[in-house]
Formats: structure tokens, C-alpha cells, sequence
């Protein structure tokens, strides 16, 4: 008959070997106390809040560490991308990857720094887009730039006029 040992984390009874539990000559069955499981479980509770701490104090080298460009061609994904628009919207196409506009560091509208990729499954203001400077004109060669989401955003519906008025009216309310 196999012996069986009790673990206090989940007060279950199970067979008193290496399978279930860890081995440690500290104790007089040279097994931990608690089963594989409830250790796991404990040692990531315990570690939890330091991780986190560690992460928060390092977060800039982790966002620049897993720069999204490593890991594939944005210039190829941008291409794709456009690709699938133009033929969803039927809008003209005539992109290449030798046409298509090299990607800035900063957003040429707002100046701040660019980034790859989406943060909790939406887009940030700072994320790179490519944008259609004519929309009409499709995804043509010298029609595209890279902007900010923001940017892009503030441009998708308004026209020149609009904003003019926009800015107008701002400057007589201060």
C-alpha cells in the first residue's frame, strides 16, 4: 500500500511521492509539506508584488527591449495592411515595399515618439498609422505618410475649412 499525505494548502490527501510533492531532506518524509500544486501557488503569490514593483521600476528598457520591429518587418506589415484596405474599400493600389515611406521615430504632426503595436487591444495615440494623405486617391505612391493614431484620427472626417473655423473659434474664447 502506497502511503498517503495530507497537504494543508488544499487538504487533500494524496500519495506521498515525488510526483505529487517536492522532495526536501528538511522534513522526516523528506517531502514538503504542501502538494506541487499549493507551492507553486504560494511562491508565485509571494513573488507577485515584487515582480510587479520590479517591472514598474524597469518598464522603459521592457518596452524598448521588445520593440515590436524585432520580431517582423512593420514596412511588410503596413504593406499588407494597406493591401487589404485598398481591396476592401476598392480604392486604388499601387504600393511596393520600395515606395512605401520609410517609418518616422516621431509623429510629424505632434512631434512625440512613435510606437509599433497596440496596448490592451486598442490602438494608443502615440501607435503608427498609415495614412492616405488624399483618401480618394487610395494607397498610391506618394499618397501615404506615417502619422500618429492621434493625428490620423483628428484628420479622418474634418476638412481644412473646418479646422480653420475650429482654431478660429478657439482663439476668440481665450
Amino acid at each position: 500500500m502506497v502511503p498517503k499525505k495530507l497537504c494543508p494548502g488544499c487538504n487533500t490527501e494524496k500519495p506521498a511521492n515525488i510526483k505529487y510533492f517536492i522532495r526536501s531532506p528538511r522534513y522526516e518524509d523528506n517531502l514538503k509539506p504542501l502538494c506541487i500544486e499549493c507551492t507553486k501557488r504560494a511562491e508565485s503569490a509571494k513573488n507577485r508584488p515584487r515582480s510587479k514593483a520590479y517591472y514598474a521600476a524597469n518598464k522603459e528598457e521592457f518596452k524598448r527591449k521588445s520593440n515590436i520591429s524585432k520580431l517582423f518587418d512593420p514596412k511588410q506589415y503596413f504593406l499588407n495592411l494597406a493591401r487589404s484596405r485598398a481591396k476592401a474599400l476598392s480604392l486604388p493600389f499601387n504600393l511596393t515595399y520600395e515606395t512605401i515611406p520609410e517609418i518616422p521615430d516621431r509623429c510629424p504632426v505632434f512631434g512625440f515618439t512613435l510606437e509599433l503595436g497596440v496596448a490592451r487591444g486598442r490602438l494608443q495615440p502615440n501607435s503608427v498609422t498609415l495614412d492616405r494623405i488624399e483618401p480618394a486617391k487610395g494607397y498610391t505612391q506618394g499618397n501615404v505618410q506615417f502619422l500618429s493614431w492621434r493625428a490620423n484620427e483628428l484628420k479622418r472626417n474634418g476638412t481644412l475649412e473646418e479646422f480653420e473655423q475650429l482654431v478660429a473659434f478657439w482663439r476668440k474664447q481665450k
